[in-house]
């Protein structure tokens, strides 16, 4: 099971001010003492995020949603870091309304065990009535502690390349709450995601 840098996030959904995220803004709250930060700017499309790039972290600002990525999500100091900013964001601009909050991880498995493909394999008949199936997703929800996991499996069905993403998932209000959620221990989700993994479909040795 392999990680898939860009599905390595954490998105806050709110109504964000563009304009605030300055690389002046950017040091003076703290998220970074790098002189030159990188700014990419859509041409063509003004709707589309803005990206920054500073220290290990990409972050894309849309009026509606922030996405943090890692620069590299195999190290967790990346990943902490896209956590630390994210805070920092959230308690500094605490008016913004806020809708909900998540940490995402994706994977791949290119060499598929059985006990993942018998749990991805859809047996019915409706795919004699409407034609070849091509690709399969099956998305499950669960309580959690912090909210909701969301769990995706999806990909073709000879199982080459399965895709799973973790979706950790909070609907909040106030910055309070969103603080709350980006305090978890973000490493230990990550560790939690794959166990979860390795005892439902690793096949026994």
């Amino acid at each position: 099971m392999e990680p898939i840098n860009d599905g390595w996030s954490i998105i806050i959904v709110g109504a964000w001010n563009r304009r605030i995220f300055t690389p002046q803004w950017l040091k003076k709250n703290k998220l970074t003492e790098q002189e030159l930060i990188g700014i990419a700017v859509p041409l063509n499309n003004p709707t589309l995020p803005i990206r920054l790039d500073f220290d290990n972290v990409y972050l894309h600002i849309s009026d509606e949603r922030l996405v943090l990525n890692p620069k590299d999500c195999q190290i967790d100091d990346h990943i902490k870091d896209i956590q630390k900013a994210a805070k920092i964001i959230v308690e500094k601009l605490e008016h913004t309304p806020l809708v909900a909050v998540g940490i995402n991880f994706q994977f791949q498995e290119d060499k598929c065990p059985d006990k993942l493909g018998k749990a991805f394999a859809i047996n019915d008949s409706f795919s004699d009535e409407a034609g070849d199936l091509t690709h399969n997703e099956i998305k499950r929800s669960y309580k959690h502690k912090m909210g909701v996991l969301n769990f995706t499996i999806s990909g073709p069905l000879d199982l080459s390349k399965i895709t799973l993403d973790y979706n950790y998932h909070r609907e909040v209000e106030k910055s309070e709450e969103a603080v709350s959620f980006l305090n978890e221990d973000i490493i230990k989700l990550k560790e939690e995601a794959i166990d979860l993994y390795k005892k439902a479909y690793e096949d026994d040795k």
